[in-house]
């Protein structure tokens, strides 16, 4: 589909976050992929993006991207939803409910949880980031895993109620390790919730030559097709899935900033002194904006927003 220079890869993380930190992307990066550019390719069988070489961020890599400075949502669409279909299932007796979530963050939708559904029986986390981890250790939690080999070891023997991995498959090279034990971990009648990037939505940015799923934070892209293929090799089904709904305006600032961010990470590193250098980015960006037009007038019809949510259960 498309490569991406490590040189440039490190110049897009560095515009999210701190231009400074361009040295260390760019070395952390070539030395994960241990060359100079990675492949961005889709599979003729299911439709799954994944990045070639196939290898997610380390520990290093988001230590620096995700900070102790990052703000977590409260709430989010992901969680709304999830939760409505959790209620209408109706959950059975609490203190017997037993739920995992795989990349928790500051423990934003387990705190939504417990205020929705009340206390259940074991809650287990999945989170790599130390400050994450403390701040999940103030709330009702019996464990906390840094990655999922630890919590294999740990958890040996128990089945979960309730799996949620919200904006994290993405960014998992090892989610084989996890599916290929679902059968293990997930109770007969257990429920896997898992948000995604809209992949309608990154398909269009991809044709206009924006690509969002940037290695090595996101490795693949999921569609209801590849995960399709998923649930059948591990012996799951997609009970239901949905598309967020989002407004026009939201669409449009959405594309917005990425169009801002391929612009920035495609110039040279500007000093913030340098007025000339900044008013020649701002003529780029309105250049880009420009040429665009009809991208904006397709966004408009398209009734798709950023997330993709699929829940998965066992046949």
């Amino acid at each position: 589909m498309y490569g991406v220079s490590s040189d440039f890869a490190a110049r897009h993380f560095a515009a999210l976050t701190n231009t400074a930190n361009y040295v260390f992307y760019k070395e952390n990066i070539g030395n994960l992929w241990k060359e100079n550019c990675a492949e961005v390719k889709k599979c003729r069988n299911c439709g799954l993006v994944f990045v070639e070489p196939f290898c997610a961020g380390d520990d290093r890599f988001y230590s620096l991207f995700y900070d102790n400075s990052r703000i977590y949502p409260e709430d989010k669409w992901d969680f709304t939803v999830t939760l409505a279909e959790i209620i209408k299932q109706k959950v059975k007796a609490k203190a017997d409910l037993q739920i995992l979530e795989i990349g928790s963050g500051n423990g934003s939708f387990i705190a939504k949880f417990v205020a929705k559904i009340g206390s259940v029986g074991k809650i287990t986390c999945v989170e790599n980031s130390e400050f994450c981890a403390g701040e999940l250790n103030k709330l009702p939690v019996n464990n906390v895993y840094k990655d999922l080999n630890e919590f294999f070891v740990g958890e040996n023997g128990t089945r979960y109620d309730y799996i949620f991995m919200f904006q994290v498959l993405e960014h998992l090279d090892d989610f084989q390790v996890l599916f290929g034990n679902v059968d293990k971990i997930l109770a007969d009648d257990g429920c896997i919730f898992i948000t995604v990037p809209n992949f309608y939505q990154r398909e269009l940015y991809d044709e206009i030559g924006i690509h969002a799923d940037m290695p090595p934070m996101h490795v693949s892209r999921w569609s209801i097709n590849a995960f399709q293929y998923l649930a059948e090799k591990h012996d799951l089904r997609i009970a239901k899935y949905r598309i967020q709904p989002e407004k026009y305006v939201q669409k449009i600032i959405k594309l917005l900033y990425f169009i801002k961010n391929n612009i920035k990470a495609s110039a040279p590193q500007i000093n913030q002194t340098d007025s000339i250098a900044k008013m020649h980015l701002m003529m780029r960006i309105l250049l880009k904006l420009i040429m665009h037009v009809r991208t904006f007038v397709r966004l408009k019809n398209m009734k798709f927003g950023t997330t993709f949510w699929v829940a998965l259960m066992k046949k």
